[in-house]
């Protein structure tokens, strides 16, 4: 399933889902529209899912987690004290910690140390874990500042690419053992990268490392070993008036080959076997790949949704 979130206006969401099938048979794809799970409409981005559940970012510190498939959710407390809540930027990260059986939201707000001549800008790290009424600090973030708008769940692990010294590193927080460690990025040759972001495809980590007039993607086949990276395959880069773009996100990869990406706030599907891209008419806004599962998710209290 794709669900999308479209802001038109300040003060209203629209939010449909879009089963595969209908995206790729129809010209107009059945939309299943579903209301948006909270009465706030401060809502930032989708920060990811897990397990079909679909974690929002609320801003100011708030994240409401939300199953669409029995449309209940569950709103958790601030992550920000209340001094900071009106000038910290925070990111966050959603996964599922396979030891101990629970959801756990991470949560990552930069703050300055030291004196004012010296500042030293290091990155506070919160958890809540799903079912529990508190956030608890974890050692703070070892390898410079994330870069991502959040982080992206593999293997029992959060993962943020970060900015360390002069070059681009993947840092992944093991949810059970709450420790980090640093993955190198792929070798990229006589390629020179403009830009990288993190994705997951096949339940592994990628990146899509975009240079001019193209982008590859690259795909880490065994992780936490970055010896094992292997190029995807290239896509060629879209224009808009203003020239080329980047992609902002690559979403999914289908049994035909064929790529789901993000451009703006528009769908887009690349066929490697013709090189053709071709945009997805009426479907608009922020949007995030899950599937259905049999496996019921809820080990904590939700609301209804409608």
């Amino acid at each position: 399933m794709i669900t999308t979130l479209f802001n038109p206006s300040l003060d209203e969401f629209f939010h449909t889902t879009y089963p595969f099938s209908s995206v790729f048979t129809e010209v107009t794809p059945t939309a299943i529209a579903t209301q948006y799970p909270s009465n706030k409409q401060n809502l930032d981005l989708i920060v990811g899912s897990c397990h079909i559940i679909i974690c929002f970012d609320l801003d100011r510190g708030f994240t409401l987690l939300w199953n669409p498939s029995i449309r209940k959710f569950s709103e958790l407390p601030s992550s920000l004290d209340e001094p900071h809540r009106l000038r910290a930027h925070v990111t966050y990260g959603f996964g599922y910690d396979y030891f101990s059986g629970a959801f756990q939201v991470v949560a990552f707000s930069g703050y300055s140390s030291g004196s004012l001549d010296g500042k030293v800008f290091k990155v506070k790290v919160k958890v809540h874990t799903v079912g529990t009424k508190t956030w608890r600090r974890i050692p703070d973030f070892p390898y410079g500042v994330p870069v991502d708008e959040s982080g992206k769940f593999v293997c029992g692990s959060v993962n943020w690419l970060t900015r360390y010294g002069s070059d681009y590193v993947i840092v992944p927080l093991d949810l059970e053992k709450e420790s980090y460690r640093k993955l190198l990025m792929p070798y990229y040759g006589e390629v020179v990268v403009i830009k990288s972001t993190l994705e997951v495809l096949k339940d592994c980590l990628c990146t899509l490392a975009f240079a001019n007039t193209f982008s590859d993607v690259w795909l880490l086949k065994e992780f936490g070993n970055d010896e094992f990276w292997i190029k995807l395959f290239r896509l060629p880069s879209m224009e808009d008036p203003y020239g080329f773009c980047f992609y902002e996100r690559l979403l999914y990869v289908f049994e035909d080959g064929k790529v789901l990406l993000q451009f703006h706030s528009e769908l887009v599907v690349y066929n490697p076997i013709d090189g053709t891209l071709k945009t997805l008419q009426h479907i608009y806004g922020v949007s995030e790949v899950y599937h259905e599962s049999v496996v019921s998710p809820l080990c904590f209290d939700m609301c209804s949704g409608y």
